[in-house]
């Protein structure tokens, strides 16, 4: 019997109730002991009290309605399908997780920048002119920020360089979004209501980039075979201790599957090495990337795939060098 067949009407559910309990308890002691005429009386008060009472294959709910044992296990095998609810604070822990440590950093220094800069013009005025920035309307924030982006400074007196102004805007629209501000897109370009703020904001990186803040970049150089080498012989790489094992593990796990970050190798795991034969007989190591610090899924990176990287082990594929008697290593190259 499905919950779809029973009946709806209280007198004819109450009639049923008690046949069924006399059917199945005739001869035996029941929940109640003795059926009498206080049966449908102890059931309805039972019923009142939200009191779940069980007659043979069915059961009174708390809300006085007849499920089978076939609901009952439907019920249950779609919690186990479907796991408990979770609650709003759950959902909001999830977002924040999956969030970029680096980005919320960016998001709290711009913040930052901006009232420092929003309390000195305050202080300069003597009266608190300028809003914060979730309270601003979008003719305040058009004009506001047009201003930020031509005075703020760094903490030495120097201009930002021009890549550094951007991200600090895309830090303050972040923060919009993180107060609920949804209808004022700083950066959108058809959103004609900040198209002046967009104008400042170019020419100041225009303007910048021809004092030549921001022509040069900080870039590490890579290691070479003989800097490898030199790592090597002064211990720094081997097996001999775990720290040297460990510094070998994520150097060639850098320099052959591509691992940037610190939580990229935290993370790893050995489930993500597989180590096979293919159909033409070539031994390989191939290594399955999960998110990353340029891949981390979501709307924004559908169609992006993760990283799988495959070494086939053949000759040539690495130079074994002896540095001295005792002392033999494989280069990876």
């Amino acid at each position: 019997m499905s919950s779809n067949d029973l009946f709806d009407e209280d007198d004819l559910l109450l009639t049923q109730i008690c046949e069924m309990v006399e059917n199945e308890n005739n001869g035996n002691q029941c929940a109640h002991e003795d059926l009498d005429d206080d049966t449908l009386t102890q059931l309805c008060l039972e019923v009142e009290k939200n009191e779940t009472v069980e007659t043979g294959h069915f059961y009174v709910d708390l809300n006085s309605q007849y499920v089978d044992e076939g609901f009952m296990e439907e019920t249950k095998t779609s919690f186990e399908r479907f796991g408990v609810p979770v609650s709003n604070e759950e959902i909001k822990n999830l977002v924040d997780s999956q969030e970029n440590a680096n980005t919320k950093k960016n998001s709290k220094w711009s913040y930052g920048v901006f009232e420092a800069w929003r309390r000195h013009r305050n202080d300069i005025s003597g009266v608190d002119c300028f809003p914060k920035l979730a309270e601003m309307t979008s003719n305040q924030l058009n004009s506001v920020l047009g201003k930020f982006v031509v005075e703020c400074r760094k903490q030495d007196g120097t201009p930002y360089p021009p890549r550094s102004l951007y991200l600090i805007i895309c830090g303050l629209l972040r923060h919009l979004r993180n107060e609920k501000v949804y209808d004022k897109n700083i950066l959108d370009v058809n959103n004609t209501t900040f198209t002046e703020f967009r104008s400042i904001l170019d020419a100041r990186m225009k303007q910048l980039l021809s004092f030549g803040f921001g022509t040069t970049t900080k870039q590490a150089q890579p290691l070479t075979v003989e800097d490898e080498l030199v790592l090597w012989e002064k211990g720094v790489f081997g097996d001999s201790n775990a720290e040297s094992l460990q510094w070998t593990v994520f150097f060639y796990a850098c320099k052959l599957f591509g691992l940037r970050g610190h939580n990229e190798h935290h993370a790893l795991q050995c489930e993500q090495f597989e180590i096979g034969i293919d159909d033409k007989g070539g031994k390989f190591l191939e290594f399955h990337g999960r998110n990353s610090k340029t891949y981390s899924g979501g709307l924004q990176q559908k169609e992006l795939i993760n990283k799988n990287i495959r070494h086939y082990c053949k000759e040539g594929m690495y130079m074994y060098i002896t540095i001295s008697s005792k002392q033999n290593y494989y280069i990876f190259t």
